[in-house]
């Protein structure tokens, strides 16, 4: 009877004992992917720090950041279930990488409040908004794509509005320039022209504003004949704002390059197309931070205090945006909250479009408009200078 129980308890333990391999194997192989993703982690944070310039393809850790610090989190969540202390290997990853994590995601609860004293101080309300050439292409509806553009304008009503992808024609219907100047109210403005067609049609970057504007110019890129900015000094009250906004390399990617990355893994791998994709990028990486430095240069030199905005078409964990962000305030990390994306095209929603103010500025707060007119959202901030007003 001894020896029949024996036997029924061993028959048991079989399946238990088995059971307990296979998860030690299967955590075996989950714990060497984790440290793949770690190290993937440890090199996505050296992507800021290392000009494209000198290391190009490090320039990836600011479009994958995002992915492997979620899969990292995944990770410390599936380590945490089982009690298993290797949780603490990517969350340590992840706290090494704070300045990433820190301009990645806005996690303002409740944002100090910016009082504002209308004698002393000088409130501007800002926007930027890549408009995509106002849906132009959409033939039978681009008007009515622009007068929704319009009417988000209208209602957010900013002193300064920045365009990246402006166009207007010489038309009636769509004279874009007439149509703020003489509808909006905004009589003072630059356009830096890019490309024009038989002086009728236009396209470029533009500033718009309420308030007289100085010492106009156009900011041209030596590396680029379709990217460009604006900069002007706006009076207000008296007292100068240094403005600049631009529309820093696009990856220029096709039709075609959008089709392939979209139908990725369903079929062949095209070496051609991913030739042609990766030499696209490798040169906005370049130039982007060819720009970037010379937007430095530009805001260094600056005797007023500067804002900075627009379509940097890089992502906060990218070499151009720290370059950029290094001595400004962004005025989404000040007071907004969550990732804040900004691009609203094919690929996923990474942050690409932002307002820089240096650090005289009070940042009062920021909204980005989830409303899909453009492949980008439009955003916008109150910043406040202080005592600027204060013989």
């Amino acid at each position: 009877m001894i020896a029949s129980a024996r036997k029924k308890r061993s028959s048991f333990s079989r399946p238990a004992k088995k059971t307990n391999l296979i998860r030690a194997l299967f955590n075996k192989g989950i714990w060497w992917i984790n440290i793949l993703a770690v190290l993937a982690l440890l090199v996505t944070y050296l992507a800021p720090g290392i000009s494209p310039i000198s290391f190009w393809p490090l320039a990836f850790g600011g479009l994958i950041y995002p992915f492997v610090l979620l899969i990292n989190v995944l990770f410390v969540l599936y380590w945490l279930i089982g009690f298993n202390p290797r949780f603490l290997l990517s969350l340590i990853m992840i706290l090494l990488g704070w300045n990433s994590l820190n301009s990645f995601i806005a996690l303002n609860v409740r944002p100090a409040k910016v009082e504002v004293d209308d004698k002393k101080d000088l409130q501007l309300k800002v926007m930027t908004y890549n408009v995509q050439n106002f849906d132009l292409y959409n033939w039978n509806e681009n008007e009515v794509s622009r007068d929704n553009m319009m009417d988000i304008i209208e209602e957010e009503n900013p002193d300064i509005l920045c365009f990246q992808e402006f166009y207007y024609e010489n038309s009636e219907d769509f004279h874009n320039v007439k149509l703020l100047v003489n509808k909006y109210g905004y009589k003072y403005y630059h356009l830096a022209e890019t490309y024009a067609f038989k002086d009728t049609h236009f396209w470029g970057v533009a500033l718009f504003s309420k308030y007289p504007l100085e010492d106009k110019a156009s900011i041209e890129f030596e590396n680029s004949a379709t990217n460009a900015g604006v900069q002007a000094d706006a009076m207000i009250d008296g007292k100068k704002v240094r403005l600049l906004t631009v529309h820093l390399e696009s990856i220029k990617l096709g039709s075609e390059d959008y089709k392939y990355l979209k139908n990725i893994g369903e079929k062949v791998t095209d070496w051609s197309s991913q030739k042609n994709i990766l030499k696209k990028l490798r040169s906005a990486f370049h130039k982007r931070a060819e720009q970037a430095e010379y937007l430095n240069s530009l805001i260094a030199r600056s005797p007023f205090p500067v804002l900075l905005m627009g379509d940097f078409n890089d992502t906060s964990n990218s070499y151009t945006y720290r370059r950029l962000a290094e001595n400004m305030q962004d005025a989404f990390l000040k007071v907004g909250w969550g990732t804040g994306g900004t691009y609203a095209g094919p690929l996923p929603s990474f942050r690409i479009d932002y307002i820089l103010a240096d650090q005289g500025f009070d940042v009062k707060d920021f909204k980005l408009i989830k409303k899909k007119y453009s492949d980008h959202y439009p955003i916008t901030s109150t910043l406040v200078l202080k005592d600027a007003f204060v013989e």
